[in-house]
């Protein structure tokens, strides 16, 4: 076996089967035991589940009735299987130890000796050193110093590694086929169809966007920095200076000069204008 991660906070732990040996398929999920301890150790009162002078030894087993960690179909753990679970959520053995050694792996990480963790499956070995297990197989994992783990949360050693995670599904890039689109009418009449005016693109894809809407006469009367933003018809800039404006002006029905300008995220520079027509 080997500890291939473990997060203190949430007790989740990653271990990894180099080599093993069963005489029933039960042999294969059942019993492991983890080994604690504390170097230099730590005193005995401080958790009453923690011998300073040797392992604390904990058997839990993996196939509770209804429990599933994710063994497989097949129930079995074979060389090179990687399982990833959490020991909060396993029914521990114990009249209480289950909670003591939950306390000592959490607090204990924060102290000033380093936690000592260390697991094997029972069939395989008869001690964490990594003798011939009680079927009589020689114990197949060449490397006992991968079946420890030696951490801590403060300064004396290095934090523990990561629990495994299965690398997510590789995405295809949404800005690769987005293409900008810009159409050439919209009714904004409140029908529920066609009601505004936008360049249809992922708006996540540029570095910086600007797009302005101009009228027959040279007056800019719409202008956004937001590539998701919308027209509705008004008009958001004054006409003239002494024109009254309160945001919801409307514009009226005609042609208009749009022109677009920005940057995408794979570098290219965009440029495009054309005219749109508003019918109410």
């Amino acid at each position: 076996m080997e500890i291939y991660g473990y997060n203190p906070y949430t007790t989740e732990i990653t271990i990894i089967v180099n080599g093993g040996h069963c005489l029933t398929e039960a042999d294969s999920i059942g019993e492991f035991l983890l080994g604690l301890t504390f170097d230099p150790p730590v005193a005995d009162d401080v958790w009453w589940c923690v011998d300073s002078q040797t392992w604390s030894t904990l058997i839990f087993p993996l196939n509770f009735p209804g429990f599933d960690i994710g063994q497989g179909t097949d129930d079995i753990l074979q060389t090179g299987d990687t399982l990833t679970f959490v020991l909060l959520d396993i029914p521990l053995f114990g009249s209480g130890t289950g909670a003591c050694w939950i306390e000592a792996l959490q607090e204990g990480a924060w102290y000033d000796e380093c936690v000592v963790l260390a697991i094997y499956q029972i069939n395989d070995s008869e001690t964490l050193a990594g003798t011939q297990g009680p079927s009589g197989e020689p114990y197949p994992d060449e490397d006992v110093s991968n079946n420890i783990l030696i951490f801590s949360l403060g300064p004396v050693c290095d934090p523990p590694p990561m629990p495994y995670r299965d690398p997510p599904p590789p995405q295809e890039d949404p800005c690769v086929y987005d293409e900008v689109f810009v159409p050439n009418a919209f009714t904004p009449n409140n029908d529920g169809r066609n009601d505004v005016f936008r360049a249809v693109t992922n708006h996540e894809c540029w570095f910086w966007f600007e797009m302005s809407i101009w009228n027959r006469w040279g007056q800019k009367v719409w202008e956004t920095d937001y590539a998701g933003s919308q027209w509705f018809g008004n008009v958001t800039y004054r006409m003239l200076p002494y024109a009254p404006y309160n945001g919801e002006y409307y514009a009226p029905d005609g042609v208009y000069y749009w022109m677009l300008e920005g940057e995408r995220k794979n570098w290219e520079y965009v440029r495009k204008e054309g005219h749109v027509t508003l019918i109410r």
